[in-house]
């Protein structure tokens, strides 16, 4: 901004006025919705209650098709109340340990009471929907634990350290 633009009244602000007033709107939206920077958004986990929320009942979340586009639902008394849902956390589950995240343990179910834990991304990557009952040509569950990807293709370790023990004693043969 020029000095100029702001003498001749071409500009009313430096840009520092635009950010009171967003400030300003954040605050009023979440004194609407009972949060303020007191209570539960200062709450290490808000952000994971803000997320299950948005996801599940935001038809312009990205991934709303995968969570409450599928019927996936969040408990009601939650969804009002994220003091509830940060309880049962604190209560049930405890801290979440570094390097983890919420997951339900039934891939179809709820975010409900007794189908929540702290998963690692391993445990994430398992308990996705589109790697349920995917198996290699051979037959072999493709689990995080066997499943390589190279160069874009998806391949299962059993069956490539065969083609290898294969070809080592055909080499050793020769």
């Amino acid at each position: 901004m020029a000095i100029y633009d702001l003498l001749r009244g071409y500009t009313t602000s430096c840009g520092c006025l635009h950010a009171e007033v967003a400030e300003g709107r954040v605050r009023d939206y979440n004194a609407r919705r009972g949060f303020d920077r007191s209570n539960a958004s200062r709450h290490a986990e808000y952000q994971t209650w803000w997320n299950m929320i948005y996801r599940c009942t935001n038809r312009k979340a990205i991934n709303y098709r995968r969570y409450g586009g599928r019927g996936i639902s969040v408990h009601p008394q939650w969804i009002s109340d994220p003091w509830l849902f940060l309880n049962y956390l604190d209560s049930e589950l405890g801290p979440r340990p570094a390097g983890f995240s919420l997951d339900r343990i039934d891939n179809d179910g709820n975010y409900e009471p007794g189908n929540l834990r702290w998963a690692d991304q391993s445990q994430q990557m398992s308990n996705r929907a589109n790697t349920v009952g995917s198996h290699c040509h051979q037959g072999h569950e493709l689990t995080p634990d066997v499943l390589l990807v190279d160069r874009g293709r998806r391949i299962c370790r059993t069956c490539r350290n065969a083609k290898r023990r294969a070809w080592y004693r055909t080499k050793s043969i020769a």
